[in-house]
């Protein structure tokens, strides 16, 4: 095993220098949004010496990856401001649905005047018929540690150019000096975009169709905001027990609604809420199916629910996106194999969305016990238990404990996720992943509990992990690895940890609820340390 392991991490040392470098989270619509490629794409309104903008190569301060970005600016400045003019169909951009909701943020620290604000802005086609400008109204005063500031805007894809603004507002600079630093810059479709028209029918059958005509079943939109779920209108699908098709359907053009846009096979969630009076075997669910008139393929449901429902209820359903196909047609639907009565389905909120909640791992609660996990270093020496105890665990009813002898070379538990099995190889090389898990601790002051991730550990093994924390962790606390996917690797390695080089007593650790998904916690996390050919001592293995 040490000699696996020592030829494994020789490989590892070899190789991690050349780990991805702009932050995760950088998207491709930012050009060098996390400055590893210094200046490039980025331009600053006053030139030195009032305004100085220089980026620096600091892995231990950057908030990801290796450099970011200073601004220093003189007490005599006037536009402290960094810009990004992006290019709207070069981008993709334009790839996306006019209107579509987009996130800009970036993180930010300042060492500035009390009322000095340092924020976000953005402007379309700033040099010709200039639109649409908006900020987030930003921050005052100083700010020591990396904290994200995000702006909401509506694209407007007819456009030919978006400028993004680094900025310190010109309305606040008090005649001080001061500094401002940046990373991790990115533009992304909102996460909460809903790709279905016409969701909450307030403009009333617009975009949907029924299968089985009146009088055998009848839907009408009805406007009471108090029965809605949401806003205003409601549908209302009435049915007779002789009905063979209970369904109202809305085909989503992949192309126009901007879904092409996304990686093939991202993870997408369909859902609606509905309410129900209806015999008890009439299953109420949800369903899609891909190019239904052409080439119908990957028909899936959702299961549903049979009987009555006085309530508004969400159902779910999850689907991979083809984005080779023309359409997706959603069905919101009465299984035809169930209908024994006459019965009135009403419907609200319908919506089709990237599903950030989908998680890569196998039993990140392990509510199934140690299903899917290992163990490096055997008994006595470690001893792992999935414990059941709700009052304990973060979530659910189990969580896992690993009691470890500080003589143990390895405290480490791991899963191994095949690639093209578990979906990730269809996702984009440079797509963010965000590997967390939640985590208690007993142990040694200077012993550090942590996250890592590796690719290809057999063959060509890369990766890297976080700061972790160190000492004792009365209560639940949540760590977090931001990483790339490599859709070249053939499987990713998930380590949840206690730093081998940090190792000296006896120790307790506890685990619960990892997940390895697209979403990013949008919280504060220890910037990732050196890579590990940088801490370790190799005479370990």
């Amino acid at each position: 095993m040490k000699t696996n392991l020592r030829m494994m991490f020789s490989v590892i040392a070899g190789m991690l220098a050349i780990v991805l470098s702009a932050g995760p989270g950088t998207a491709a619509y930012v050009t060098n949004g996390g400055f590893e490629s210094d200046k490039t794409g980025w331009a600053q309104w006053q030139p030195e010496p009032e305004v100085v903008a220089t980026v620096l190569s600091n892995a231990g301060q950057a908030r990801e990856g290796s450099k970011f970005m200073e601004v220093a600016f003189s007490n005599t400045a006037t536009y402290v401001t960094l810009v990004q003019d992006v290019d709207i169909a070069a981008s993709g951009l334009a790839g996306l649905s006019n209107g579509a909701p987009l996130k800009y943020s970036a993180w930010y620290r300042a060492d500035v005047a009390g009322n000095e604000t340092a924020r976000l802005a953005a402007v379309y086609d700033p040099d010709g018929a200039a639109h649409g400008w908006t900020d987030n109204g930003g921050a005052a005063g100083d700010q020591p540690a990396w904290t994200q500031q995000s702006l909401n805007m509506i694209l407007d894809n007819a456009a030919s150019v978006l400028r993004l603004l680094l900025n310190v507002n010109e309305t606040t600079l008090a005649g001080a000096a001061g500094k401002v630093w940046w990373d991790d810059v990115k533009i992304e479709l909102d996460p909460s975009y809903n790709y279905l028209s016409n969701p909450s029918f307030e403009d009333d059958k617009t975009g949907w169709g029924q299968w089985e005509p009146e009088p055998i079943v009848v839907v009408s939109i009805v406007e009471d905001a108090g029965q809605a779920h949401h806003g205003s209108k409601l549908a209302k699908m009435d049915y007779l027990g002789t009905a063979l098709y209970v369904t109202m359907v809305n085909d989503v053009s992949v192309s126009g609604s901007g879904l092409a846009g996304l990686p093939n096979n991202s993870p997408l969630k369909f859902t609606a809420w509905y309410k129900a009076n209806v015999a008890g075997p009439d299953n109420i669910r949800l369903a899609a199916v891909y190019d239904p008139d052409t080439n119908p393929h990957g028909w899936a449901d959702n299961g549903g629910v049979a009987g009555n429902q006085p309530v508004w209820t969400q159902q779910s359903h999850s689907l991979a996106l083809d984005n080779t196909a023309t359409n997706l047609r959603v069905l919101l639907n009465v299984s035809e194999t169930t209908v024994s009565g006459d019965g009135t389905v009403w419907w609200d909120d319908a919506k089709i969305q990237v599903n950030t909640e989908r998680t890569y791992l196998t039993n990140g609660s392990f509510e199934n016990g140690k299903l899917g996990w290992q163990q490096w270093s055997p008994e006595p020496d470690v001893v792992v238990t999935v414990l059941e105890d709700p009052a304990g665990a973060k979530d659910g009813d189990k969580y896992a404990r690993v009691a470890f002898a500080g003589t143990t070379p390895f405290a480490t538990l791991n899963q191994d996720i095949n690639m093209s099995s578990a979906g990730l190889v269809e996702l984009a090389t440079g797509t963010p992943l965000y590997l967390t898990a939640w985590y208690k601790a007993d142990v040694a002051s200077n012993e550090v509990g942590r996250l890592i991730h590796f690719y290809d550990v057999a063959s060509n093994p890369r990766g890297f992990g976080n700061a972790g924390m160190a000492g004792d962790v009365g209560a639940w606390q949540q760590q977090v690895l931001p990483f790339f996917m490599d859709s070249t690797a053939q499987d990713l390695r998930i380590l949840l940890n206690v730093d081998e080089t940090t190792l000296t007593a006896d120790g307790t650790v506890w685990w619960d609820d990892v997940e390895l998904s697209l979403t990013d916690p949008n919280i504060t996390t220890p910037t990732p340390t050196p890579p590990p050919s940088a801490i370790r001592n190799w005479t370990l293995y």
